[in-house]
């Protein structure tokens, strides 16, 4: 099916259904549309809130082509309110924008901007709770995708994946406790399970999800942790960016109170995939915790992942932990990641303002300008590599 010079505004969903503009199960093909607006359901007591505020997609085809999708909101999760017991709100609907499970999507010379995820569900209600929330924001305040994305001279700019649940608190009994905040939404801009691939595109000032806040009372929970990737959080597939930026993304806040652990990856947070940079600029990104620009982390056996960047400019990022440019932690790392014909200055870190290698990893460094990093360029002192 094909749809051209529509405009798909003020859509909304029943609770927790999917799809606020747009409901797909087949093929779709979207050409010069304007989704703009839409919203789902948040989610009934202890259920999800809907996916896909623009458009949601299942099992089939999205294709997107020089279409508009702003504005729209998934909802957020179900409470939890059944007292005295333990148990889980829901989680903020995923894809703020637009929103695709098992199937596959293509964004083209489109913009996808100003889309936002769902909180997690609310505990707050719920005295003498014994669990915890852990209702995460919704993932993917642009784009959220859990199988082939391809996006091409498109821009996902000024999205936002939603905030973490708040705990229940503490109860009567003498065993009471409070529940703990839920996590924010991971991939501030687009978040994909499965092979990612941008081209000569843009990821700009998107937002992780911040922490939900623990339950309160004497024995106050913990908040929950912020999300990871702020620009893009890519997952097993393998992700391929060329001549694409990646500038101004941040995560979100760890909370206030008795914080949880900070967001990883301000501009890209690369779980166990592989990741190819050919190309391109990652500049002004921030992280709480590691990877201003690029976090990898990996804790699969094989194949292992790796990175591969050639010919990229990766300037004034800023992490609160390691690696402010680039920071890999591969539990499994026997080979050595590859950095050629790139440069890597003026970034900062508590350690490894340039580049920060967990134990055991290596970068094999070629013709690259690795300086005026703070507090130090490598960690180890010359990452391992020659330059």
């Amino acid at each position: 099916m094909s749809i051209l010079d529509l405009s798909v505004t003020g859509g909304h969903t029943a609770p927790g259904e999917d799809g606020g503009g747009i409901l797909n199960t087949g093929a779709l093909v979207l050409t010069r549309v304007t989704i703009r607006g839409n919203s789902t359901g948040d989610g009934p007591p202890a259920t999800d809130g809907g996916a896909g505020g623009g458009v949601f997609s299942s099992g089939g085809t999205l294709s997107i082509a020089d279409s508009t999708v702003t504005g729209n909101v998934t909802g957020s999760g179900g409470p939890w309110a059944r007292v005295g017991t333990g148990g889980f709100a829901g989680s903020g609907g995923n894809g703020g924008g637009i929103g695709v499970r098992q199937g596959t999507l293509t964004v083209e010379r489109s913009s996808v901007g100003g889309n936002r995820t769902g909180n997690g569900g609310d505990s707050s209600a719920a005295p003498g709770a014994e669990g915890d929330s852990w209702a995460h924001g919704g993932y993917g305040g642009g784009i959220w995708s859990t199988q082939r994305t391809t996006g091409t001279d498109s821009a996902v700019c000024d999205n936002t994946a939603g905030d973490g649940g708040t705990g229940g608190p503490v109860g009567s009994s003498p065993s009471g406790s409070a529940g703990h905040g839920g996590p924010g939404g991971n991939g501030g801009g687009a978040y994909v399970a499965g092979t990612a691939t941008f081209t000569h595109s843009m990821l700009c000032r998107n937002s992780s999800g911040g922490a939900g806040t623990g339950g309160s009372g004497t024995a106050r929970g913990y908040d929950g942790n912020a999300g990871d990737g702020g620009g893009l959080w890519t997952g097993s597939g393998m992700a391929t960016l060329a001549d694409t930026t990646i500038t101004d993304n941040r995560t979100g806040s760890p909370g206030t109170v008795r914080p949880g652990t900070p967001g990883s990856g301000g501009g890209i947070y690369d779980h166990t995939g592989d990741l190819t940079v050919t190309g391109g600029r990652l500049a002004r990104n921030r992280s709480g915790r590691d990877g201003g620009g690029v976090g990898l982390h990996s804790t699969r056996k094989r194949p292992v992942a790796h990175f591969r960047i050639t010919g990229a400019k990766i300037t004034g990022n800023l992490a609160g932990g390691n690696g402010g440019g680039i920071a890999v932690s591969s539990v499994h790392d026997t080979a050595a990641h590859v950095l050629a014909d790139s440069v890597v200055t003026g970034n900062t870190a508590a350690r490894g303002g340039g580049i920060h290698l967990g134990s055991g990893n290596t970068v094999q460094l070629d013709h690259d300008t690795i300086g005026g990093n703070r507090p130090d360029d490598c960690v180890p002192p010359g990452c391992g590599g020659s330059r």
